[in-house]
């Protein structure tokens, strides 16, 4: 999965918890259990304190501008390490 499809089922999940949240289970797939909600809350978590440690910003005080930076630092970073080791 690329991640533009990811970040659109993020967005479906997220859509489907703030339904849940207000008591409708409609737009959840079937299965879904309290532990699966809990293991992509989890997940989730675990990006934003990485996002937070990297940007020295609150996830939620970050605006577009702020996750294109982040992205670009890291595709950079990558991409010189990759030169030194000559891949």
């Amino acid at each position: 999965m690329d991640y533009k499809t990811l970040a659109e089922r993020i967005d479906e999940a997220t859509e489907a918890l703030e339904m849940l949240a207000g008591g409708e289970s409609g737009m959840l797939p079937d299965g879904t259990d309290a532990d699966s909600i809990a293991n992509l809350l989890s997940s989730v978590q675990y990006l934003v304190q990485l996002v937070e440690d990297e940007t020295g910003k609150r996830f939620t005080r970050c605006d577009d501008r702020h996750f294109e930076d982040f992205a670009a630092t890291m595709f950079s970073t990558a991409e010189k390490t990759d030169a030194r080791r000559g891949e």
